[in-house]
């Protein structure tokens, strides 16, 4: 990692749709050439959480390969207040997930992204997000990417009883189980039209891999274009250095047959 490889994130700022003014991100590879380029959306988990300007695995590996990385910090993030950070309470695929498609918008206004060259990439709840990017707006993304992602927001809020902060959880989630339903991507299989990337642990203790598993049986069942990739003894961390090697060989050959640089 010296300063050849790394590349400085911008802050850049950008309007939702109900006119919420947002910060994310955004990584430019050294190829580069002021025209648009295939791009890479990379929401964080949390999803009470944040992207900055700090080094990351990800997105300096994507901006490395020559793709245009931007992070939203999408609402419900932490960093820019208590009521913003609040709003992801029961707010699970909705405005927040919207956040993400103007994102998109924004970069494409910005002539930075190439609109047909645009993958929603993610882990955890980024995961999640991605799944959701290819079933709720299967016209916006050319593929998904979903590391340790959730795809059944009623299996995984049911799960919580086996955690030590499921009070804090289940208020998190919301208690709407028809909502919980609605925004959960395995729900939506059939509205998918690209193809998906799932890799989980086998011994994720935060997201069980079981909800990768129902997902890729889904995608199965309905004859969408995917491909699974399990860990075994891998952890919601990637903190195995083989299976970050695996992982970061499977993103990047994926990559490479559905986001054409």
């Amino acid at each position: 990692l010296t300063e050849d490889v790394l590349i400085e994130k911008e802050p850049r700022r950008y309007k939702a749709r109900d006119g919420l003014e947002l910060e994310g991100f955004l990584s430019l590879p050294k190829t580069f050439a002021n025209k648009p380029t295939a791009t890479i959306i990379l929401p964080h988990g949390g999803p009470m959480c944040e992207d900055g300007k700090d080094f990351d695995m990800f997105s300096t590996f994507m901006a490395n390969r020559g793709y245009v990385v931007f992070q939203p910090n999408f609402r419900g993030s932490s960093g820019y207040g208590h009521n913003f950070m609040m709003q992801a309470v029961g707010g699970l695929g909705m405005e927040m997930q919207d956040d993400l498609e103007d994102a998109v918008k924004y970069l494409v206004d910005e002539k930075i992204a190439d609109p047909k060259k645009v993958c929603i990439v993610g882990a955890s709840y980024g995961g999640y997000a991605a799944l959701m990017g290819a079933t709720k707006t299967p016209d916006l993304f050319q593929c998904a990417i979903s590391f340790a992602g959730m795809s059944d927001l009623v299996k995984m809020s049911n799960n919580f009883r086996y955690f030590t902060n499921k009070n804090t959880a289940r208020k998190q989630f919301g208690e709407d189980k028809n909502q919980l339903k609605q925004t959960s991507p395995v729900n939506m299989v059939e509205r998918v039209k690209i193809p998906i990337l799932l890799i989980h642990g086998v011994d994720d203790t935060s997201v069980p891999v079981e909800q990768s598993r129902v997902m890729a049986r889904a995608l199965k069942k309905h004859g969408k274009p995917h491909e699974y990739i399990e860990l075994e003894e891998g952890t919601h961390y990637l903190d195995y250095l083989p299976h970050r090697q695996q992982t970061f060989e499977a993103m990047e050959k994926f990559l490479q047959n559905h986001l054409k640089i």
